[in-house]
């Protein structure tokens, strides 16, 4: 790590990840996801993926109807 180029982004990343409570706005509390967890499983035929965050759901649509070249336009705008 010391002499990646991505060093300032790592190290970014666990200050922010090292601090108490939410990590960003968008970040929910683990009780969110305990209604699609207990879902998936007792579900006879679980889904590949369950959503969770606004975020996702729209990433979803977006995929759905942007073609290709906009969605990842879209994706590298957001710094995802």
């Amino acid at each position: 790590m010391e002499n990646s180029r991505h060093k300032k982004g790592y190290e970014e990343a666990i200050a922010r990840l090292s601090k108490e409570g939410a990590t960003s706005s968008q970040t929910l509390p683990a009780s969110a996801v305990v209604n699609k967890l207990i879902h998936a499983l007792e579900s006879p035929r679980p889904r590949a993926r369950y959503y969770v965050t606004l975020p996702t759901y729209g990433a979803v649509l977006m995929r759905r109807v942007l073609p290709t070249c906009l969605l990842d336009w879209v994706m590298r705008r957001q710094g995802a």
